[in-house]
């Protein structure tokens, strides 16, 4: 009889790969939500490691890290350096937007990278 995995251990396990990673931090920024966003970061650090291990390769201390993906206590500087830490970067991308007169403008939008 195999084992059956739980939705948190197939979600970590697909966040352990890079493409995996890549793929959930970009639906979580496409959301516009920055305590979803924070969330899905804190999900990877798990996934990854764990926040001890994201402290000593970003070299944040361990509660700069927890700030970070804290929504509340999240300074640019720190995600950055977590961001960075898993082979990432951010990237403005255009977008188009229908305005109320159904003309196409571009507006920018944030993006994560490889």
């Amino acid at each position: 009889m195999t084992a059956k995995m739980t939705f948190d251990q197939m979600r970590d396990k697909a966040l352990k790969d890079f493409e995996g990673c890549l793929f959930y931090l970009q639906a979580a920024v496409q959301e516009n939500d920055l305590e979803h966003f924070s969330g899905a970061f804190g999900q990877v650090v798990k996934a990854q490691g764990g926040v001890g291990r994201f402290a000593a390769k970003t070299k944040l201390t361990r509660q700069t890290i927890h700030n970070a993906l804290n929504s509340k206590g999240l300074r640019a500087s720190s995600l950055f350096e977590i961001v960075k830490s898993l082979g990432l970067r951010f990237d403005l991308v255009p977008v188009e937007q229908k305005s109320k007169v159904h003309s196409r403008r571009r507006t920018p939008r944030l993006a994560i990278a490889a």
